[in-house]
């Protein structure tokens, strides 16, 4: 196997390597990872214009993806603040999400939940097994439950 750092040819192969691994992880939302896979490029070529290119586009990213984070968690404490709690849920929720500061936005869903409790979402019809099989909840028994049951009597 070739040493990537001697040989110039399998240096720019893993260098291409890398930089796509990057735009993967890039287009995926993991900007981190993406700046760590194009970090490793630096490793190899010190002076890799596109690896720089792409660490501080995804930089960018995440500077405006906590930006909007912020922006939303003040949004909704100002909600809060006006006592519109189903606004102010929804916005913080949403800060959370785009990674604003947790802490903060956290104690405010925690405050928000003792003072007006989140409305229950109706009970689905059907809910999906591990198995992937698909079968209705009856008197209060899960399905998983009743499949229990029978493999107990089963092994029986």
């Amino acid at each position: 196997m070739a040493d990537p750092l001697r040989d110039p040819e399998s240096s720019e192969s893993r260098i291409e390597e890398l930089l796509l691994a990057g735009l993967d992880h890039y287009f995926n939302g993991q900007h981190e990872l993406a700046i760590n896979v194009w970090t490793r490029v630096l490793f190899l070529d010190r002076s890799h214009a596109r690896a720089r290119a792409y660490i501080e586009r995804a930089r960018t990213a995440i500077a405006e993806r906590l930006r909007e984070g912020d922006e939303l968690l003040h949004a909704g404490l100002a909600a809060f603040s006006r006592g519109d709690a189903g606004d102010a849920r929804r916005l913080l929720e949403s800060a959370v999400e785009r990674g604003a500061r947790p802490e903060e936005a956290q104690t405010a869903l925690e405050r928000l939940g003792r003072l007006a409790p989140a409305p229950r979402a109706p009970e689905p019809r059907r809910r999906a097994l591990a198995g992937g099989m698909l079968a209705k909840k009856r008197g209060g028994v899960s399905a998983a439950t009743l499949l229990l049951v029978l493999a107990i009597g089963l092994a029986a």
